[in-house]
C-alpha cells in the first residue's frame, strides 16, 4: 500500500480592533512513499533496461528466451516471452509537496456609502517534485516552475454594494514558468552518475525563450436587483466582462480551462485563459 506523512500548521486572526477582517495562512508539507503506478508494456521494457542494475522491480515483471534459438512459438532469443509480462501497478515512485497558502478577508461598510467584500486567496508552492526512479530514490524530478505549477498565484476578488446595485472586480495573478524542464536551465540537487551531487543544467539550449511571463488577468461584473425597485419578485440583471484586457495564452498555448487558481486536471496549459475576451449579460428570476 501506498504511505503518506502529511504535516499542516496553520492560523486564524479575527483581530478585534478591525471587525469583519479575518487572515488565515496554512503551511502543509506531504510525503507520498510507494506511489502505485500503472505503466504500458514498452514502458516497463524501457525502466527495466534504463536501471543501472537488471535486479529491480521492472525486470521481475516479464520473461525474455534467454536460449540461444527460436522457442517453440517462434520468438527469437532475447524477445520477450508471450503472456509473460505483468501490466500492473508497480511500487516505485515519491511524490513531495510543500507550500503555504494564505486568505484575507473583509467585510464591512464605507461609513454610509456601501458595503464592500473583499477576499483574497494566495498560493505560494514551495516544492512539488516527483522521484520516480528505484535505483536512484532521491533523484528528483522537479515539478515545480514548469508549465502548469508556478511558484505563486493569487485570485483577488471585491464587491461593492449600495442599494440594489453591486459591482464586482476580479484580479489573477500566475507567476512565471519554464518553457520547458526545470533541470534544462537550473542546477538541481540529486544523484548524478550514482553519486548525490549538484545536477547542472541539462540543456541550456532546450527553448528560447526559458520562462513563460507572468500575467494578469481582469474581469468586472455588475448586477442590480430588480425587486428592491419595485419591479418583480427575485429579479436580477447581471453584466459582465471577463479578461478585459483579452490577454491569450502565452507563445499560442491553448489553454482548455478559465479557473485562474490552477485546475491541474485540464492539462498544464488549462492553467491559462483560452477564450480571450468574453462578455456576457443575463438574468436570474424566482417564479
Amino acid at each position: 500500500e501506498e504511505t503518506a506523512d502529511s504535516y499542516t500548521i496553520g492560523a486564524v486572526i479575527q483581530p478585534r480592533w478591525v471587525p469583519g477582517l479575518s487572515l488565515s495562512v496554512d503551511w502543509y508539507k506531504i510525503k507520498v512513499s510507494n506511489v502505485i503506478v500503472a505503466l504500458g508494456a514498452q514502458a516497463i521494457a524501457n525502466n527495466c533496461y534504463d536501471q543501472p542494475s537488471l535486479n529491480n522491480v521492472f525486470c521481475s515483471l516479464f520473461e525474455r528466451n534467454l536460449t540461444g534459438a527460436p522457442d517453440a512459438f517462434g520468438q527469437q532469443p532475447g524477445e520477450i516471452l508471450g503472456n509473460s509480462l505483468l501490466q500492473s501497478g508497480v511500487n516505485f515512485a515519491a511524490r513531495r509537496r510543500e507550500g503555504i497558502d494564505v486568505n484575507v478577508a473583509y467585510r464591512g461598510n464605507v461609513s454610509d456609502l456601501f458595503r464592500i467584500s473583499t477576499n483574497l486567496i494566495y498560493t505560494h508552492n514551495i516544492q512539488i517534485s516527483n522521484f520516480e526512479n528505484p535505483a536512484l530514490p532521491e533523484f528528483e524530478n522537479r515539478i515545480l516552475s514548469e508549465l502548469g505549477d508556478p511558484k505563486d498565484e493569487f485570485r483577488w476578488d471585491t464587491d461593492l454594494t449600495r442599494g440594489p446595485f453591486t459591482l464586482g472586480y476580479r484580479m489573477r495573478y500566475i507567476g512565471p514558468m519554464y518553457t520547458s524542464l526545470y533541470e534544462n536551465f537550473e542546477e538541481l540537487e540529486g544523484a548524478c552518475s550514482g553519486t548525490p551531487a549538484v545536477c547542472p543544467p541539462n540543456n541550456l539550449d532546450a527553448a528560447d525563450p526559458v520562462k513563460y511571463k507572468s500575467v494578469f488577468y481582469h474581469d468586472i461584473r455588475g448586477e442590480v436587483e430588480l425587486k428592491n425597485l419595485g419591479f418583480g419578485r427575485q429579479l436580477n440583471f447581471y453584466a459582465g466582462v471577463d479578461n478585459i484586457f483579452d490577454k491569450h495564452p502565452p507563445l499560442g498555448l491553448a489553454g482548455t480551462g478559465t479557473t485562474g487558481i490552477t485546475d491541474r486536471g485540464t492539462g498544464n496549459a488549462a492553467i491559462y485563459d483560452a477564450k480571450g475576451r468574453f462578455i456576457y449579460a443575463g438574468f436570474k428570476a424566482q417564479f
